[in-house]
């Protein structure tokens, strides 16, 4: 099922959707039961200020999952 980023994202709440990445980065690559991360639900309903939130939150740790999850916010169109 979703986590609660993908809801984040579906209702475009991007103070959540950061308060969520920056506890746990790794979360922003989480699937659901349709195989969609967070990111990738954030872009179908056109949440461009949930990605920025998520990027933001990723930015500052340099863990193998923040890495990872702002590789694909870029890739699906975070703004830097």
């Amino acid at each position: 099922g979703d986590v609660p980023l993908h809801f984040a994202a579906i209702h475009g709440h991007p103070m959540c959707a950061y308060n969520i990445a920056k506890a746990c980065p790794a979360s922003c690559l989480c699937r659901n039961a349709r195989g969609q991360t967070p990111v990738d639900v954030a872009v179908a309903c056109e949440r461009g200020e949930v990605l920025n939130a998520m990027l933001l939150a990723c930015a500052g740790d340099a863990g193998e999952g923040a890495v990872a999850a702002m590789r694909k916010l870029l890739r699906d169109g975070a703004v830097p």
